[in-house]
């Protein structure tokens, strides 16, 4: 028989990994967006700046990591934005995908009890 104090350290432990599952997402996500806002208002060495650090194959890695803890830890609302969030930078579409930054963070506060 589990022990409370052995729930509530699971909860505890989950709930770490959902926050981090969490945050690594909307780092994902800030990072597309100022890389597709950098490149729309041709602020050039921004942009480079950002890709020099920011290479395709670490955006790529981070994204999978993202991914991959949300879709182990992440609630089911959470795992549908991701789709959303594709359609959206698939198309380049600027504005939806600042919404849906907004309900994702949105999401992420109420879920993790965050004023």
């Amino acid at each position: 028989m589990v022990s409370q104090s052995q729930q509530a350290e699971q909860r505890a432990h989950l709930l770490k990994e959902r926050r981090d599952a969490y945050f690594a997402v909307m780092r994902a996500a800030h990072l597309e967006l100022q890389r597709l806002e950098y490149k729309r208002t041709a602020q050039t060495s921004k942009l480079h700046e950002l890709e020099q650090y920011w290479t395709t194959e670490r955006r790529i890695e981070m994204s999978a990591d993202a991914l991959i803890g949300l879709f182990t830890f992440g609630s089911d609302e959470a795992r549908g934005f991701i789709y959303e969030w594709r359609e959206a930078t698939d198309s380049d579409d600027l504005g939806r995908m600042n919404d849906l930054a907004d309900r994702f963070r949105a999401l992420v506060k109420s879920e993790l009890k965050i004023e």
